[in-house]
């Protein structure tokens, strides 16, 4: 008789670089941001507004002017400053970050989740062939569709396939045995939970982004965004659990009792991808000038603490906002196939659905895909880099 278990391990989740996980609210840089030379006011203008009587509202008609509608009416307006930024915050928009119900900035379990899935997909022997074969066959059917419709039938983007759906076949392919239902997949097994960390690891940053354009290698985008980040070497608590009875028969099937749901299988996917991420952004940063030496520093730095990771079983992943597209699973393949996929999302007049520009774009100015990364301004840090560092095993 087979004795099933719950293997329950306790981990140190450390961020190695910011990390944004974004609430979905984005304050204005006309109305939440005062900007000023020597130091910039983010405000919670709705907390401010809220203490002000019903007569007060009145005369207020500017974010400039809420210092003197607050003193008027015997209020401070530092009660309600969320962030002072040294210098100015000239940023477009704020991203709040996700917090829990008690206010403690949160990254929940399955953005952990997300990411250890996009590793063990992209670590998978035979993946990188299987998205291949799947580019090719959205080409295809792009292609008969768009060839079936009538002349001037608009741009055809409705008869594109969709974005969402791309990978789904690999996914079956990899984490279902024989079932398009969803609880089929042996990844149901992995139960992560969220990870909340204390209020003071969160600060306020500017996020540039770099994107070359041909002749200007060291080019950034004239704007900037403003995001609540949890901070560098910020450190909390999180829980794993493998449920051994829900990976049980299908997992066996799929070779993952022997390749990826084990602890062991996850830290080794998990580098593996995480070193491909380092790797990829390395070389890109290497490739242009050295104003952009202090950012491939970092990663060589990163790159080591990751590789150093072995010795203890960590689990080393990327995730949240600004990661961008190589974080992705279509991140897997190599430039030719990135640009074959993005012409399977291209329309009739050339504009393509899951990036900026189409491949002609790219083929046209001797570029690789994707050409843009976003980076702290300053420290030139890139986003999104944590280790799970195990603590402890329990078994139930």
């Amino acid at each position: 008789m087979t004795l099933y278990t719950n293997d329950t391990r306790k981990f140190t989740l450390r961020t190695l670089t910011p990390v944004h996980i974004g609430s979905g609210t984005v304050l204005s840089a006309n109305v939440d941001i005062i900007r000023g030379s020597e130091e910039s006011l983010i405000i919670d203008v709705d907390a401010a507004l809220s203490a002000l009587p019903p007569e007060a509202l009145l005369s207020f008609d500017a974010p400039l002017r809420l210092r003197e509608t607050l003193v008027r009416f015997g209020l401070d307006l530092e009660d309600y400053v969320l962030y002072s930024y040294p210098g100015d915050f000239d940023a477009t928009t704020f991203r709040l970050a996700l917090r829990d119900g008690r206010g403690s900035p949160l990254i929940p379990g399955s953005s952990l989740k997300g990411a250890i899935r996009t590793a063990l997909l992209c670590a998978r022997s035979g993946t990188q062939a299987d998205m291949v074969r799947t580019t090719q066959g959205l080409k295809s059917r792009r292609d008969r569709d768009l060839g079936s419709l009538p002349p001037h039938a608009g741009d055809g983007r409705r008869k594109l396939p969709k974005p969402q759906k791309a990978a789904s076949a690999v996914e079956k392919n990899v984490f279902r045995p024989s079932q398009d239902d969803a609880k089929f997949d042996v990844l149901k097994s992995l139960h992560v939970l969220d990870a909340a960390f204390a209020e003071d690891t969160l600060a306020a940053t500017l996020v540039e982004i770099s994107s070359p354009k041909p002749g200007q290698p060291d080019r950034t985008t004239d704007f900037k965004i403003g995001v609540e980040v949890v901070c560098e070497d910020a450190a909390a608590e999180v829980e794993l659990r493998l449920d051994q009875y829900l990976l049980g028969p299908a997992g066996k099937l799929l070779g993952f009792d022997r390749f990826g749901l084990s602890w062991d299988g996850l830290a080794k996917a998990c580098r593996s991808h995480t070193l491909k991420l380092i790797d990829g952004e390395l070389a890109h940063f290497e490739g242009l000038s050295p104003a952009w030496s202090k950012t491939a520093a970092t990663l060589g730095k990163l790159r080591k603490t990751v590789a150093d990771s072995a010795s203890t079983g960590a689990i080393p992943l990327r995730l949240g906002w600004g990661i961008g597209w190589t974080g992705t699973t279509g991140g897997v393949l190599p430039e030719p196939d990135r640009l074959d996929l993005l012409d399977a999302f291209t329309d009739l007049q050339g504009k393509c659905v899951i990036a900026k520009y189409g491949s002609s774009y790219y083929q046209k100015n001797g570029q690789t895909f994707p050409k843009s990364r976003r980076l702290e301004k300053g420290s030139g840090f890139p986003l999104g880099f944590i280790v799970l560092e195990p603590e402890g095993i329990r078994r139930a």
